[in-house]
């Protein structure tokens, strides 16, 4: 499932998982965040709505005045971003989510499949947390040494990806057959990452991707001023607010969003 945010706060979903909702999500939205067929969106009155019922948990109802940002991830933990800078995290149970979020206050973060990182105010050095897994032991506790400040961090299936401050592009954790962990030379102004696949943006908004299905972006792509990023595909938002997805997958129809979003 991928949902929009439109500017008049309607959340706007398609694909698998889409029909749970028999209308659309009611909001309206002042932020939406969509893992694996997961839905959570803060309204603007402050209440958040999260769904489909079973598959993901909202934070207790006395949290919602003290949340500046949530993050659905793709196990279906509900995290949150406090307006203290705390970071919290919800199983499906309504429990803490993962035993070893860090303390602190962050000024952004971000949840992939079973890891999230945050980066520190002042430092902005990134601290992860999540399960524990032999997979590689760089994707919880503090970043290597080698990651240094960030702008942006973005967390995906088993590897984190930041900004620096130098507008380059820095990734650690497991790189798999996709080379998820290798990513693109050069400088750019803001980075998307999802499940295997990740996506940049440089200061003209022209994108280069890297990892899984997403590698080869057609020359005939106009410049995007955001882009978004799942495994299997990419699509990124025009400077007219037009919608433009692509894959190396040879059919998109199960991803396109509804044709009025293309028009």
């Amino acid at each position: 499932m991928s949902c929009v945010l439109l500017a008049n706060g309607e959340a706007r979903c398609w694909g698998e998982g889409a029909d749970f909702f028999t209308t659309r999500p009611p909001g309206p939205f002042r932020q939406i965040a969509v893992a694996e067929g997961r839905f959570c969106g803060i309204r603007t009155s402050g209440e958040v709505f999260c769904g489909p019922d079973g598959f993901i948990e909202e934070p207790p109802i006395d949290t919602w005045p003290h949340i500046a940002q949530i993050a659905v991830s793709s196990a279906g933990r509900t995290c949150s971003l406090r307006t203290d800078g705390g970071i919290a995290c919800f199983d499906q149970a309504g429990l803490a989510g993962y035993d070893n979020v860090p303390d602190g206050s962050f000024t952004q973060f971000s949840v992939g499949l079973d890891h999230g990182c945050g980066l520190l105010g002042g430092s902005r050095n990134a601290v992860c947390f999540g399960d524990d897994t032999p997979v590689n032991p760089e994707l919880n506790g503090p970043a290597p040494d080698r990651v240094g400040p960030l702008e942006m961090v973005r967390s995906g299936r088993y590897t984190h990806c930041g900004l620096r401050p130098d507008a380059t592009i820095v990734c650690w954790g497991f790189n798999d057959f996709t080379d998820s962990a290798v990513p693109p030379e050069g400088q750019f102004a803001s980075i998307a990452y999802r499940g295997s696949s990740g996506c940049a943006l440089d200061v003209e908004g022209r994108a280069t991707c890297w990892g899984s299905e997403v590698k080869s972006v057609p020359v005939d792509l106009p410049p995007f001023r955001l882009v978004a990023t799942d495994t299997a595909f990419a699509c990124g938002v025009t400077f007219d607010d037009q919608i433009r997805c692509w894959s190396d997958r040879p059919d998109l129809s199960d991803l396109l969003p509804p044709s009025d979003l293309l028009d």
